[in-house]
């Protein structure tokens, strides 16, 4: 009995519960590249992961520009930034969003 009680009370849970994550946007300073020094750069690291997944701050510079949170489905492609939706409505008030 305790067994379904807590089957049942984990699958009801779960078909509730909603994902989350944070994206980031960075403008990244590439110190041993002369020919494309800057780039503009999404994703889900914060900067200290950035950093360390990216050779560290002796081969990197790197600046937040922008960060956001995207609710429901992660699995998708990165949700737009709440910057963006506001641009778009105002120059296409008739577009419907995501």
């Amino acid at each position: 009995m305790k067994i379904i009680f807590l089957f049942s009370f984990f699958l009801l849970s779960s078909l509730k519960m909603r994902g989350e994550v944070r994206y980031y946007q960075y403008l990244i300073k590439d110190l041993s590249n002369k020919k494309n020094p800057v780039q503009i750069i999404t994703s889900s690291f914060d900067k200290q992961s950035f950093l360390k997944t990216h050779g560290g701050a002796f081969s990197i510079g790197i600046n937040t520009m922008r960060s956001w949170k995207c609710m429901g489905k992660t699995s998708k492609s990165i949700c737009k930034s709440p910057e963006l939706w506001m641009f778009e409505s105002i120059l296409n008030p008739k577009s419907k969003k995501e």
